[in-house]
């Protein structure tokens, strides 16, 4: 209640505000005089930030200004070296070429002195060649006569060696007959020397009546006389060495005839190979022959057909001269002129450009 009427004492009297609002506007006043100089701070330094954003927009132009003009004086010194790279590249080429061009007039001069040495060689091969054919004519001669000889030696050595077999045919045959009485002598003693044994091992084994038995075998084995059988094989042998001593010399030439025909048979086939050696040796050498005189041939007809073609190209200036004085002079007759001018025309199409003639 109390402040209710403080209040109300307060709304009745006007004083304070009037007071309060004189106190208000000195301390506006004095709150403007305080912000002035802030203000002017403010906007100097509103003015410095200014001048400082162009101060900095003017330097990062100059740095991209500078940036670009350093760019420009790289590619410069690019181009600068990129040109001296080029006329050194130039130069060097200009020397390799000035090199390629010595070594292809020494490589002309070396390819003229092999030519001239290739000539040489080619003569000295052709006598070579000559030599070597009548080498090889004379070396087939004489292989052929070699070869008939041989062959004429080797039907000697072939009749020499069967004489010699019809001769040793009757000392062979007692000689085989003989070993075979031999054999079938020693397959009858190794009969009985096995039956002998036999009998021997069974005598010994078994039973009584097995053994008694084997020796009563044995007994009478041992009873029969092996003396014919004996005789027989001494009288075989002495046979077999007579007939070995007489067949001995008969042996001898056969086997030197068949050796000596084998040797005929080897030097007629060495005989035959040098004779076909010597006859393709021949052949090859006449080939060689062949070509070179086809190639000489060839060297001549070459000459003749340049000769002709100059005679038909002389022929062919003379007839252009003359029909060049006709027209020249002619009164009348044109046609003719034109037709004769028409048909040398033709004829050059079959002369070589390089000799005056024309495409077709």
């Amino acid at each position: 209640a109390r402040e209710a009427a403080d209040e109300a004492q307060r709304a009745e009297d006007p004083l304070p505000l009037r007071r309060a609002k004189i106190t208000l506007e000195a301390a506006k006043k004095k709150a403007e005089r305080a912000r002035a100089p802030f203000e002017e701070a403010t906007k100097i330094a509103t003015a410095a930030r200014e001048a400082s954003d162009e101060a900095a927009s003017q330097a990062t132009a100059a740095r991209e200004n500078a940036d670009k003009e350093a760019a420009q004086a790289t590619a410069a010194r690019e181009a600068a070296d990129e040109a001296q790279r080029q006329a050194t590249a130039a130069r060097e080429a200009s020397d390799a070429a000035a090199e390629e061009a010595r070594q292809a007039r020494e490589a002309a001069d070396a390819a003229a002195e092999e030519a001239r040495q290739k000539e040489e060689a080619a003569v000295a091969s052709a006598n070579e060649a000559k030599r070597q054919e009548a080498q090889a004519v004379a070396a087939a001669e004489e292989a052929l006569a070699k070869e008939e000889a041989a062959v004429t030696a080797l039907e000697e050595a072939k009749a020499k060696e069967e004489a010699a077999k019809v001769a040793e045919a009757p000392f062979k045959a007692a000689q085989d007959e003989l070993e075979a009485a031999l054999a079938d002598l020693k397959k009858q003693e190794d009969e009985y020397n096995g039956k002998i044994e036999d009998c021997k091992k069974r005598s010994e084994e078994g039973g009584v009546v097995t053994r008694n038995k084997a020796k009563n075998e044995l007994a009478q084995l041992l009873a029969e006389d092996p003396l014919p059988l004996r005789r027989a094989k001494i009288t075989l042998e002495a046979a077999k060495k007579k007939a070995e001593r007489a067949r001995a010399p008969f042996e001898e030439a056969t086997k030197i005839a068949t050796a000596a025909r084998e040797a005929s048979d080897e030097a007629a086939s060495q005989a035959t190979a040098a004779r076909e050696n010597a006859d393709k040796e021949a052949a090859q050498a006449t080939a060689r022959e062949a070509a070179e005189e086809a190639r000489a041939a060839s060297e001549v007809a070459k000459q003749a057909a340049e000769d002709a073609l100059q005679n038909a190209q002389n022929e062919l200036a003379e007839a252009e001269v003359v029909l060049k004085e006709l027209i020249e002079n002619a009164g009348s007759g044109q046609g003719s002129l034109f037709w004769i001018e028409r048909q040398l025309h033709e004829t050059r199409k079959y002369l070589p450009e390089s000799r005056g003639g024309i495409r077709k």
